[in-house]
């Protein structure tokens, strides 16, 4: 289904044909017709004068050589990295302490360059072209030995550091991809009937493309997935025998599978183009123009945690993956939120919309990959597809399930996937990443319509224990948990955008009864300065045995002191909170002092005589919301 899916985009997408893979450059050589290197173009960004590793060009290409390694030697043709084109390399970070080491790699960038001398002479010998002869020229007469005191190359520190390098050759100084060899029409015709020799490989019926065909024996690797390899790792690989089909073994590699060569061409073509950067044509709602795309280009992706996840209409237009793209990471919205919301609803009643004069189909079937690096392979770790509408409609729900009173000066409309995540993370921590599965399970949970994964709310009840505080993140976790998987414990009446007075939930009152208390506590120590005045306070109360505690007002907070312990066991905490309470009032003026007497008043009037004296952990959820809605209610009151 997923490959499948692929090659009937690679069908309907603008992308290379067989033979031919995009590629990313960062240096270009520059021939005369003698093969001498006469100028060398940089492709690669430049920030603070200092050139980056990563190229900004990616252009056509013949295809990417299979099954490479760092010992083997396979050549690209009319473009590879330094050790190919040049035969030049950096130096090896332990050559002054292991001279063997430096050695064996300069034999083996030696080799490196020869391989792509014979493969080149051997295919462009009989092409009668200016350019094919400037290229086998070069290889001919370049001598690597010399290369560092060339003078142009002399003038790119950064040939070495892995970047790919291409030939070009002829005089328009103004359009430079004319002068790209790979553009050579007899050197195309010459790359193309080269690959189209007969493979040798066996022929069996594909199950992408429905007929029979001659097997892929190796699949060309994805790059763009974080955590995998930056050279590409394979999406479709055997490498023990008990994955291998009846009758095959691991060295028949691709064979187990049985995909054709076009099939996995296209397959592993559409991905890695669905994962490379992209121009971004998202919507100014001032001018109704398509904006610059951002300088880091856009991608037909996103990432949670550790997975990786790509997204593709049926048919290949991007309108539909750059809207989708806006609803996944909602904070990108910004000022073309109302026309972004106009057009979900239109969208989610099953309407046609236009947009910058490309129509989105609610019907339209749309395809959503998740794929995570697994040692040097790749794993998927879900694929979901449904129509777009379908899914569009799951995510607004899921945004109406989040939506929850935030504070004045957070300026997020919505939370997106990755905010929600970050909640169950400890922010001291240096692996920001949340729980492997936990992304890919959350993902399924909104898009499938399905439960929320328990492990996003023992997450956040985790992080609520260890920071003692609730943040707008949190408050919409445990509003969208208990709304979308029901509990007695948590009622739906507690589960609303702001506070509910009427509630009947008795924690819910005891977490509003926890927020005004700490309230008077914050009113009763305005400022920092009354605070150092009163360092040597001390609040005595007395605990159910008489045995007398201090608590200094300096010091700490109820809440940093009594927050989870007020949510787990309520009667033995709010006896002491109540004592300490008292304290705090004497020390308001009177006007202060009768408001939050009315307020505990009205609070305390749903409560029964005696309080719980333990709370379950969807009553403890009910608590938190209690105090979350209490606590915007008193800030919002205060910006008024």
């Amino acid at each position: 289904m997923i490959l499948d899916a692929l090659t009937r985009y690679y069908q309907a997408v603008n992308l290379p044909r067989p033979g031919w893979s995009k590629v990313k450059v960062s240096y270009g050589l520059w021939l005369n017709d003698n093969g001498d290197i006469i100028n060398i173009i940089s492709y690669a960004s430049d920030s603070n004068g200092t050139r980056k590793k990563t190229a900004s060009k990616i252009i056509d290409l013949p295809e990417k050589v299979t099954g490479r390694t760092s010992l083997s030697i396979k050549p690209n043709f009319l473009w590879d990295n330094s050790m190919y084109i040049l035969g030049i390399a950096s130096k090896d970070r332990k050559a002054d302490e292991d001279k063997d080491a430096q050695k064996r790699k300069d034999e083996h960038v030696k080799k490196c360059f020869e391989g792509s001398k014979a493969f080149h002479i051997s295919l462009l010998t009989q092409v009668d072209s200016p350019a094919a002869k400037a290229v086998l020229a070069y290889y001919k007469n370049w001598d690597p030995e010399k290369a560092i005191s060339h003078s142009e190359i002399s003038k790119h520190p950064n040939l070495t550091t892995g970047g790919n390098i291409i030939f070009l050759y002829g005089n328009d100084r103004e359009k430079i991809e004319n002068n790209e060899v790979q553009n050579d029409s007899l050197i195309r015709l010459a790359w193309e009937k080269y690959k189209s020799k007969d493979s040798g490989n066996p022929i069996a019926f594909c199950p992408v493309i429905g007929q029979n065909a001659s097997v892929a024996r190796l699949h060309t690797g994805i790059q763009g997935i974080r955590g995998a390899q930056s050279s590409g790792a394979p999406f479709v690989s055997f490498n023990q025998e008990s994955f291998c089909s009846y009758g095959k073994t691991t060295n028949d590699k691709g064979e187990n599978a049985g995909i054709s060569q076009y099939a996995a061409f296209a397959y592993t073509t559409a991905l890695n183009y669905l994962l490379s950067d992209h121009p971004a044509h998202l919507w100014n709602t001032a001018t109704q123009e398509k904006v610059d795309p951002p300088k880091s280009g856009f991608r037909y992706a996103s990432q949670l945690g550790d997975t990786t996840v790509v997204y593709w209409a049926e048919g290949g237009n991007p309108a539909y993956q750059e809207f989708y793209h806006e609803m996944m990471e909602p904070e990108s919205l910004s000022d073309a939120k109302e026309e972004v919301n106009a057009v979900l609803s239109n969208l989610t009643k099953g309407k046609t919309v236009d947009i910058n004069g490309m129509d989105l189909d609610p019907g339209v079937q749309f395809y959503i990959l998740g794929i995570s690096p697994n040692k040097t392979r790749l794993s998927v770790r879900f694929f979901l597809q449904d129509s777009f509408g379908v899914f569009l409609r799951r995510i607004q729900e899921h945004q109406q399930r989040l939506e929850i009173v935030k504070p004045v000066r957070d300026p997020r409309e919505n939370l997106s996937f990755w905010q929600l995540l970050q909640e169950t993370v400890n922010p001291n921590s240096k692996d920001k990443n949340p729980a492997p599965l936990l992304g890919g399970a959350l993902v399924r949970s909104v898009l499938e319509g399905l439960p929320y994964p328990a492990a996003l709310l023992e997450g956040v009840f985790v992080r609520l224990r260890a920071e003692r505080n609730i943040n707008r993140g949190k408050a919409a976790i445990l509003k969208a948990y208990y709304l979308k998987n029901p509990n007695s414990g948590c009622p739906k009446e507690v589960l609303t955008v702001a506070l509910n007075k009427d509630s009947k939930s008795v924690p819910y009152h005891l977490g509003r009864w926890f927020a005004v208390l700490e309230g008077i506590q914050q009113d009763a120590n305005p400022d920092k300065k009354k605070k150092d005045k009163d360092k040597n306070t001390k609040d005595t109360v007395l605990e159910n045995n008489s045995k007398e505690k201090t608590i200094s007002n300096s010091g700490s907070s109820i809440r940093s002191r009594y927050f989870t312990s007020a949510a787990t066991t309520p009667a033995v905490v709010f006896a002491l909170l109540v004592q300490l309470s008292k304290n705090h009032l004497d020390k308001l003026e009177d006007g202060q002092k009768i408001y939050y007497q009315k307020l505990v008043q009205e609070i305390v009037d749903h409560l029964p005589d005696e309080l719980p004296t333990r709370l379950s952990l969807p009553e403890q959820a009910s608590f938190y919301l209690g105090y979350y809605h209490q606590t915007q209610d008193r800030y919002t009151k205060k910006e008024d």
